[in-house]
């Protein structure tokens, strides 16, 4: 009995930390966009 009360929360604990990565993942990709962007900036407002 006590499984059945176990499996359903670990499986909801596995979804949402998989859901926790994604957003992560997402989150680092965003940033490294805005870092690559702002660098670009910086050396062309240098250049020119």
């Amino acid at each position: 009995e006590l499984v059945t009360h176990v499996v359903p929360s670990a499986r909801l604990a596995l979804q949402r930390h998989t859901e926790l990565l994604q957003r992560d993942k997402t989150r680092r990709g965003n940033f490294e966009k805005l870092l690559t962007g702002a660098l670009n900036a910086d050396l062309i407002s240098s250049i020119g």
